[in-house]
């Protein structure tokens, strides 16, 4: 799973020609009728909703030359 996050992060990883990739640093969610919106698989309200990067919220190791290690060789 590391590998295809790594992948899709640096823009080299499609699963479907019909993804799409797009940077921004906040998002806008809104539908025409009521839809629960989940975070991480628990509800944490409806749309519309905005959606924030926080920058250096989330601090990520990775060895100084970037190869990342073989799947199930995490540690």
């Amino acid at each position: 799973m590391l590998r295809h996050f790594w992948g899709i992060s640096q823009g080299q990883y499609r699963y479907s020609p019909k993804i799409k990739t797009y940077l921004a640093a906040e998002i806008h969610c809104s539908s025409r009728s009521p839809l629960q919106v989940h975070v991480d698989g628990k509800p944490v309200g409806e749309l519309p909703i905005m959606l924030k990067v926080l920058k250096h919220a989330l601090k990520v190791i990775v060895p100084q030359d970037g190869s990342l290690p073989a799947a199930g060789n995490l540690l």
